[in-house]
């Protein structure tokens, strides 16, 4: 269960890789690459965005003190 996250988004990758293969014509020759970078762009403004509200340093681990 550690990388179901990274194992499924490597799959939807793949499978998008594969169906944009098939998007022929001129259409497909203009817009593909950009199709695909703007797949990418969003999950990436996300976790940008949420960069915003992560604290500078880790105050939630207790400090314990040696036996």
């Amino acid at each position: 269960m550690n990388h179901v996250g990274f194992v499924a988004g490597l799959a939807a990758g793949l499978w998008v890789g594969y169906g944009m293969s098939f998007w022929t014509g001129p259409a497909g020759q203009r817009w593909g690459w950009r199709v695909s970078i703007l797949v990418q762009l969003l999950p990436a403004g996300f976790f940008a965005a949420g960069l915003l509200f992560l604290p500078e340093t880790c105050v939630t681990v207790p400090v314990t003190s040696p036996p």
